[in-house]
């Protein structure tokens, strides 16, 4: 819930969700539409392999180091 704060003239229904809150709330979504209670185990769909990660950045990388 997203509340104003003390002395502001602003409304709680007129203020915009943090991008943090609107993350948390797809990732409720999706932890429904999967059926998992916890939202640890959603980590089984964002984790990236060590060696995913350094190809990626290795191959995202390398033009700088080359002068491309």
């Amino acid at each position: 819930m997203i509340t104003a704060s003390r002395g502001s003239s602003t409304s709680s229904s007129t203020q915009q969700p943090t991008s943090a809150g609107r993350r948390a709330k797809r990732l409720k979504i999706f932890q429904q539409q999967v059926g998992h209670e916890c939202d640890s185990s959603l980590a089984i769909y964002t984790h990236v392999s060590d060696d995913f990660m350094n190809t990626s950045l290795h191959t995202a990388l390398a033009p700088a180091f080359t002068g491309a």
